[in-house]
């Protein structure tokens, strides 16, 4: 269980890596499958960052907690959310973690999807049940987020769902003026 400086164990090295047998011998010698590194992010959640499915489901059976969030309030859900990560988001909402726990910013997992153009994530958290909707603390939406980064499809797929595309952040900035001002109009 020693860590290097930034608190990386050597299991947390092998949850990273995708490395399954180490990590499974190295918890039946008494390794806690959830020491966090310095920064917070524990082995589920770099398993989640990482797209190690596999890793993910052995930590669970291994008792993990796969909700514990990073210092900046960032959730395994939400880090796997943000990367892409289908597989692993719809294992961890199977296992029970939440798909709408925001960071600290106020983000939430659908927010990081739209943010990163991940349409399908977005369609999957809509259908476990989490609200695509919700803005972060500076009242920016993920519909907001979409535009910015001139993804269009995440923006209708949100208008599809109800979402309100034309609601402002706390700036008085909308989807369409931001999306024009990044040059994606």
């Amino acid at each position: 269980n020693t860590p290097t400086n930034d608190g990386a164990t050597p299991a947390f090295i092998a949850a990273q890596n995708g490395h399954m047998e180490a990590l499974r011998v190295l918890a039946e010698l008494g390794a806690d499958v959830d020491t966090p590194m310095n920064n917070g992010a524990t082995l589920a959640l770099v398993a989640a960052q990482n797209g190690h499915l596999e890793v993910l489901r052995l930590l669970a059976e291994l008792g993990a907690d796969v909700e514990t969030p990073n210092n900046k309030g960032a959730t395994p859900a939400f880090i796997a959310a943000g990367k892409g990560h289908l597989e692993v988001l719809r294992l961890l909402a199977e296992l029970g973690a939440s798909v709408e726990t925001p960071a600290n910013n106020g983000a939430t997992p659908a927010l990081a999807a739209a943010r990163n153009g991940r349409l399908e994530v977005v369609r999957l958290l809509a259908e476990l049940g989490a609200d695509v909707k919700t803005p972060k603390n500076n009242g920016a939406t993920p519909a907001l987020a979409a535009a910015g980064k001139g993804h269009l499809e995440v923006v209708k797929l949100l208008a599809e769902l109800r979402a309100n595309v034309n609601t402002p952040d706390n700036d008085g900035c909308t989807p369409a003026l931001v999306a024009a001002e990044m040059g994606h109009v």
